[in-house]
């Protein structure tokens, strides 16, 4: 019984053995693929760079612009040029407020240019002579700009040099807010301010 047992013994040493002989061979086999061994080999590209030709090795060549550029146009030219007239030319401007500016080209190509008033006009002496309730409510005013008076004034309505002034709405019986060009008061009757 003790010879059986040996050879049982003896043939799953044996077994093993092999069973890790053949594991080597298919897991941890090199067989063919020495990768410490094996090189890539790359091909060479020639690529023409300014009329002459370099040849580099490994390097893969760039690849071609796929869109347009624009590298010569100055984005802040305009589009479209304007000439000016050859004949000489006269050009009126009217500026909010009333007043006329008169403009010549001459042939020469120079322009006289008009600049166009800021959004606070000049300032005059302003007087709230009244402010009447009618009797559907809405509100009059009568005012005196520097020595011109104007009468009639219904809320919302502009008036005044230029139009630049608005009577916005009464804030009392004798109290209304006004505006002068970006300025907004408040002023009652029988008083006076610089607007």
């Amino acid at each position: 019984m003790g010879a059986q047992r040996r050879q049982k013994i003896l043939l799953a040493v044996l077994g093993l053995v092999c069973l890790a002989a053949l594991a080597r061979f298919t897991l941890f086999s090199d067989s063919g693929n020495d990768s410490a061994n094996t090189t890539t080999t790359i091909p060479n590209y020639t690529v023409p760079i300014d009329n002459e030709t370099t040849s580099t090795g490994g390097e893969v060549p760039p690849s071609p612009n796929t869109f347009d550029v624009f590298g010569g146009k100055n984005p802040f030219e305009p589009a479209i040029q304007v000439t000016t007239p050859t004949q000489p030319t006269t050009t009126a401007t009217t500026i909010p407020g009333g007043s006329t500016t008169t403009g010549s080209t001459t042939p020469g190509g120079s322009t006289t240019t008009t600049v166009a008033p800021s959004n606070n006009p000049s300032n005059q002496l302003f007087t709230l002579n009244s402010i009447t309730r009618q009797s559907n409510g809405t509100y009059v005013a009568t005012v005196t700009i520097g020595s011109a008076g104007e009468s009639g004034i219904l809320e919302s309505e502009t008036f005044g040099p230029g139009d630049t002034y608005r009577f916005l709405q009464a804030t009392s019986d004798n109290c209304g807010d006004f505006q002068h060009g970006d300025v907004t008061f408040n002023i009652c009757e029988n008083s006076s301010t610089l607007k």
